[in-house]
C-alpha cells in the first residue's frame, strides 16, 4: 500500500474528516495502521467463495487482528469493527480464539462513540451501527456453545478477559446492549439493539431452563465466582431479562422513543416477546415486580401518546397506542394468573388507579 493509495481523487487524506484537513490532530502512524487494518479486513469479509485461507496466512491475520485488539489504539480498533463487522460470520478456523478481546474492545469503541467522534472519516453514528451489527453476529455464541471452553491466547496487561467459557461471555453482552438502550439515539441502532435484545431473552431463557439439575448448579458455581456470592442470580436469564425490561420501560416515555413512533413499535414487539417466556422467568419466585412494570409502563406511554397536541395525531402515534393496548392485554393475564397468591389488583391500589385512568 503507498501513500497515493490513501488520499481520494483529489489528494485529500481519507482519514480528513469534516474540518479536519490532512493529517492534522492525526497521529501518522496509527493513520496508516489503520489502514492497512482496513485493507486487510475488507480483503478477508469480502471473501464470497468457499476457499480456504492457507493456515499460515490464516495464522498471521489473527495474529495481527490480536494485536490490534490488546494494543487499543482508537482509530486502529475503528477500522477493524467498521470493515471487519462480518468477521465472525466467515467461520475462519481459530477466530472464536480472539472473542472475549473482540468484544472488550467492542465495548470500549461503542461506549466511547456515544461521546465522540473516534475516527475522522467515520461519523459517530454509523460507528456505533458497525459496532452494533458486529455484535449481532455473536449473539447466539454463548448460548449455542454454552460451557464449552474458548482457547486461549496468552494474556495481555493492556486487555485482559476473564472469560474461559462463552457461556461467561454472556453478561459483557447484556452489559453492551443495557448501555445502548440507555444511551443510544439512533432510531436504526435502536432497532438494532432492541432485536438483539429479543434474541439475547429468548436464547437465554432456552438455554437455562433446558440445563439438567447438575448444570444448573454448575452454572450457578460459575456465575457466582464470577459476580460473587451475593448475587446468585445474576448472570442468569432471570437477571438478563428483568435489566432489559428495566431499561426499556425506563426509556419508552421518553420523548427520544415516544416521538419516534417506529422505536416505540420495536420496543413494544419486544414486550410482547415476553408471553413467549417461561412463566417462571418473568414471574420468578412468584415475585411479580417485572410483570407490573410492564403494564405500569406502557400505562404512562399510552397516556403520553394520547396527551399529545391534535395536529401530532397519526395513524402511526394511535398504531402505537394500539401496540401498548395489545401487549399489555397479554401481560396482564400473566399477572393476574391463579398461581399468585390473593387478587393482585385488590392488594395495589395504585395500580389499579393507573390501569383504571388508562383504560
Amino acid at each position: 500500500m503507498t501513500g497515493d493509495s490513501l488520499k481520494g481523487d483529489n489528494g485529500s487524506s481519507v482519514f480528513a474528516g469534516p474540518g479536519v484537513t490532512g493529517a492534522e490532530g492525526i497521529d501518522g502512524v496509527s493513520a496508516g495502521r489503520a489502514a492497512a487494518i482496513a485493507a486487510l479486513t475488507r480483503i478477508i469479509c469480502s471473501k464470497r467463495t468457499n476457499e480456504k485461507l492457507p493456515n499460515e496466512q490464516l495464522g498471521n491475520f489473527l495474529a495481527t487482528i490480536h494485536d490490534a485488539l490488546i494494543e487499543k489504539d482508537r482509530l486502529v480498533l475503528c477500522s477493524l469493527f467498521f470493515y471487519g463487522q462480518n468477521l465472525f460470520r466467515l467461520g475462519l478456523y481459530g477466530v472464536e480464539a480472539i472473542l472475549p478481546h473482540y468484544l472488550f474492545a467492542l465495548d470500549i469503541i461503542l461506549i466511547e462513540s456515544s461521546k465522540l467522534r473516534l475516527h475522522p472519516s467515520i461519523p459517530e453514528v454509523d460507528m456505533r451501527r458497525a459496532c452494533l451489527r458486529a455484535l449481532s453476529s455473536v449473539i447466539c455464541w454463548p448460548t449455542t456453545f454454552g460451557m464449552s471452553k474458548i482457547p486461549q491466547l496468552p494474556e495481555s496487561a493492556n486487555l485482559k478477559s476473564s472469560a474461559t467459557t462463552y457461556l461467561q461471555l454472556r453478561p459483557r453482552i447484556y452489559k453492551t446492549l443495557v448501555f445502548s438502550l440507555r444511551n443510544e439515539t439512533d432510531p436504526v441502532n435502536l432497532h438494532l439493539t432492541l432485536a438483539m435484545c429479543t434474541v439475547l431473552m429468548e436464547e437465554s431463557c432456552a438455554f437455562d431452563l433446558g440445563l439438567s439439575e447438575e448444570q444448573t448448579a454448575e452454572m450457578i458455581k460459575m456465575t457466582s465466582q464470577q459476580h460473587g456470592n451475593q448475587t446468585p442470580e445474576k448472570g442468569l436469564c432471570v437477571s438478563f431479562v428483568r435489566g432489559l425490561v428495566s431499561a426499556i420501560c425506563d426509556r419508552i416515555c421518553r420523548p427520544e422513543w415516544a416521538g419516534e413512533h417506529s422505536v416505540s413499535l420495536a420496543a413494544i414487539d419486544v414486550l410482547n416477546c415476553l408471553s413467549h417466556l417461561n412463566p417462571t422467568v418473568l414471574f420468578n419466585n412468584k415475585d411479580v415486580s417485572t410483570g407490573s412494570l410492564i403494564v405500569a409502563s406502557l400505562c404512562r406511554f399510552i397516556e403520553t401518546q394520547l396527551s399529545k397536541p391534535p395536529p401530532l395525531h397519526s395513524k402511526d402515534l394511535h398504531s402505537t397506542v394500539s401496540g401498548g393496548f395489545s401487549t399489555a392485554s397479554i401481560i396482564l393475564p400473566m399477572l393476574l394468573c391463579g398461581s399468585f397468591p390473593g387478587p393482585f389488583l385488590s392488594k395495589n391500589s395504585n395500580y389499579r388507579v393507573t390501569l383504571s385512568e388508562s383504560i
